[in-house]
């Protein structure tokens, strides 16, 4: 079982919205990889919690861990492009998600847990994630996806973060604000034996967007250059792609190697895909296994 605690909420583009979160399209992605899946998140009793129900319904996505909120709304995420074509994101406060209810969460069959940051800007989402990894059984493993945000994360949140940490996905941009905050003024690499050494972290995987990345474990380091894509509609959800495929190998015991090279490519197809979840779910198959 795979247990993904966080946000769902709707990713408002100028030209479109869909329902996402980084939580959310991760679970997606494991479920639509073959991995059972119990996905806890908050939505509000609103027009837009329930066209997100419908949504799930519509592609076979389990809801049932997913609480109703009478007195907040349903998240949303404004997604804005500059000139250069960077996404910049506005993240109203006080959303449905922020309130999660820890009670009733079996872990008893979990085998990862996976979470972030953004579901942890509230005191309640803060304790929420402490008590889940509180109470994992020690065979399961911690996967932690930072995707910090602009106004929504604590040196604190971070510092937690790393320290629930067995397996760290990030980007080259976020590593930068890590050694800053921790100040490590250390190489690239030597950061990241950094954290893994004081965090006891296992397997960390820092994306460089059009420049790859690089999966470090304690004793290897990999890195793969994507190819080239001229087909690119978004880039919103291609680190979610990118995180489903590395815990896949994680769980199916991939070599680090097979496993960037598939996580980069899945990526990639996303990229190419409107929205984080492709309507096809012919994709997924050439990664259901090497």
């Amino acid at each position: 079982m795979i247990t993904v605690a966080g946000e769902i909420l709707f990713d408002i583009f100028p030209e479109y919205r869909m329902p996402g979160g980084a939580p959310f399209n991760f679970a997606c992605h494991m479920k639509n990889l073959g991995f059972p899946v119990q996905f806890i998140s908050r939505i509000g009793s609103d027009a837009e919690g329930r066209e997100i129900i419908k949504y799930l319904d519509e592609i076979e996505f389990d809801s049932s861990f997913i609480q109703r909120d009478n007195n907040h709304p349903t998240g949303k995420v404004y997604i804005h492009r500059n000139t250069k074509g960077d996404l910049h994101y506005e993240i109203p406060e006080k959303s449905a998600y922020d309130y999660i209810i820890s009670d009733n969460i079996n872990l008893s069959k979990t085998r990862l847990i996976y979470f972030g940051t953004l579901i942890q800007r509230s005191k309640k989402g803060k304790n929420l994630i402490k008590q889940i990894i509180s109470r994992k059984k020690t065979k399961a493993r911690s996967f932690c996806d930072l995707n910090l945000r602009k106004g929504c994360c604590s040196r604190d949140t971070v510092e937690q973060s790393l320290k629930y940490a067995d397996i760290l996905k990030l980007n080259q941009d976020e590593l930068i604000y890590v050694s800053t905050v921790l100040e490590c003024k250390n190489s690239f690499s030597d950061t990241v034996r950094f954290l893994m050494k004081k965090f006891s972290i296992q397997l960390v995987a820092v994306t460089r967007g059009e420049y790859g990345s690089i999966v470090y474990s304690p004793n290897k380091e990999y890195s793969v250059m994507p190819e080239m894509n001229k087909n690119i509609v978004d880039t919103v959800g291609a680190g979610d792609a990118y995180s489903a495929i590395l815990a896949a190998g994680y769980l199916n015991k991939w070599s680090l190697k097979d496993t960037i090279r598939k996580a980069t490519d899945f990526a990639s197809v996303i990229c190419s895909t409107r929205g984080a979840i492709p309507e096809d779910r012919d994709i997924y198959k050439e990664y259901l296994s090497l």
